[in-house]
């Protein structure tokens, strides 16, 4: 005859007890809204968030007698030096050109001066970029990449040295000065002679050989500085 011990005669009578005790609820007669969801409480709270950062903000933002936003009153107003400091900007059709002038003889003792220490003697042969020297085409097995075989425009020279160049002390050069550098980078490279004077009026005039080996592109849809009206 088989017998069966307390435990086991407790299991095998309900099999299913444990499992019962599982499913029954915590709170028996508390039944839980099947339409409640945590993601719900917190959709809905971030909504209130929102709207009380708003309430809060909306008196922040004054605004003038104008109708216009007031302004933090911090700093002051840009004067007239403030902002002629700042626009240095030369496009390639001469636009904001300063007056001035100098030739490739004037400039060649203030490159020697100013740039020979980085740019090698007469631009060739320093640690920074050559800028004259070179005749390899950019489309050959070395190309030689500088001012006479890669630079589009003698305008764009001319910004790029008032702006940035020398490279210790950028801007410390005098408009004659830039005039007289981008000449005789210019003369270096074989482009202007040199007792040709550069100046507003001439500079744009300029041709650089490798003005067509670039695809002009302009955000506002106008033409090339040098196409037909």
């Amino acid at each position: 005859m088989l017998t069966h011990t307390g435990g086991a005669d407790r299991q095998c009578r309900h099999p299913g007890a444990s499992l019962a005790r599982v499913a029954q609820p915590r709170h028996p007669g508390k039944r839980r809204d099947p339409s409640f969801s945590y993601t719900s409480l917190r959709r809905g709270l971030g909504y209130i968030s929102i709207l009380v950062m708003s309430t809060c903000l909306a008196p922040c933002t004054a605004f003038a007698a104008d109708g216009r936003p007031d302004s933090p009153h911090l700093g002051r107003p840009a004067s007239a030096a403030d902002i002629a400091a700042w626009d240095l900007s030369i496009y390639p059709d001469g636009t904001g050109l300063p007056e001035g002038k100098g030739t490739a003889a004037q400039g060649k003792e203030l490159f020697a001066q100013r740039c020979a220490a980085c740019h090698g003697k007469e631009g060739v042969g320093g640690t920074a970029d050559e800028l004259a020297g070179g005749t390899s085409p950019l489309d050959s097995d070395h190309p030689d990449k500088n001012i006479g075989t890669y630079w589009p425009y003698a305008t764009t020279l001319f910004d790029f040295i008032r702006r940035a160049m020398p490279m210790d002390t950028p801007e410390s050069l005098s408009d004659g000065d830039v005039y007289a550098l981008t000449a005789y980078l210019l003369n270096r490279n074989n482009i202007i002679g040199e007792g040709d004077e550069m100046n507003a009026r001439t500079l744009p005039r300029v041709r650089m050989p490798n003005r067509d080996g670039f695809i002009w592109i302009d955000a506002k849809g106008q033409p090339p500085p040098d196409s037909a009206p």
